[in-house]
């Protein structure tokens, strides 16, 4: 499986075509950038096979098991390379989904990012941003209609939080498509009116009988990440 150690590789971005990569070093120390999706054997030329080992390091294949996956150098199927590249591999990469092997590969290497982004932010983290309801400049508390200040956080100042962290958080880009990696926030999902039910914007979900739901309807979540 020629996506065993994808993690190991160090995430960027093609400045050609802005499509995620990863580089690796090779036995020598020279970086090896390679495509973050993975290819059949029969659909790669020899000098463009690669896999990565167990210390990352990115190791040529040449000749391998025709039935396994490989994984690629990215330049010559970049799609704003000035070098043609084979046809037939270029068109099974533009027919990858924009979430494939690749895209998890990407999320594995970001995992621990992941972990300490999607985690409750304390009340500090929250009053980073300034608050939307009562203007309360960031690292200053919220304050109530008279002035004083609250302990807590307005919840749309929470809200703001999520959304200046998810904004902020890396997108990874396959074949010139984006693919969020970091899970928006309920309260950013319920900005705007959920396509299934009648719930509209700021308010939760409902159930066939009416009853608000803790969880927003997937059709809700879809279309608040597709807006972003």
């Amino acid at each position: 499986m020629s996506s065993k150690y994808a993690d190991l590789g160090r995430l960027g971005h093609c400045w050609r075509c802005g499509d995620s990569v990863q580089g690796y070093p090779d036995h020598d120390g020279q970086e090896v950038v390679l495509d973050v999706r993975e290819a059949p054997t029969h659909l790669v030329p020899e000098e463009l096979r690669w896999r990565v080992n167990g210390n990352g390091i990115a190791l040529p294949l040449g000749w391998t098991d025709p039935t396994d996956t490989v994984r690629i150098r990215h330049e010559p199927v970049c799609t704003a390379s000035p070098r043609p590249g084979p046809e037939p591999l270029r068109n099974h990469l533009n027919r990858a989904r924009p979430i494939a092997r690749g895209h998890e590969n990407v999320a594995a290497a970001l995992t621990e990012q992941l972990r300490g982004q999607n985690r409750n932010p304390t009340s500090d983290d929250v009053r980073t941003v300034l608050c939307p309801r009562c203007e309360a400049d960031p690292d200053f508390q919220c304050v109530d209609t008279s002035g004083t200040p609250r302990q807590a956080n307005h919840k749309e100042r929470v809200a703001a939080f999520h959304q200046a962290r998810y904004d902020a958080f890396p997108v990874p880009q396959v074949a010139g498509q984006t693919a969020r990696l970091l899970r928006p926030s309920r309260h950013q999902v319920r900005t705007i009116p959920c396509p299934r039910c009648p719930a509209p914007s700021g308010q939760p979900c409902t159930d066939d009988k009416g009853q608000p739901r803790t969880a927003n309807h997937m059709e809700r979540v879809d279309a608040y990440t597709s807006d972003i």
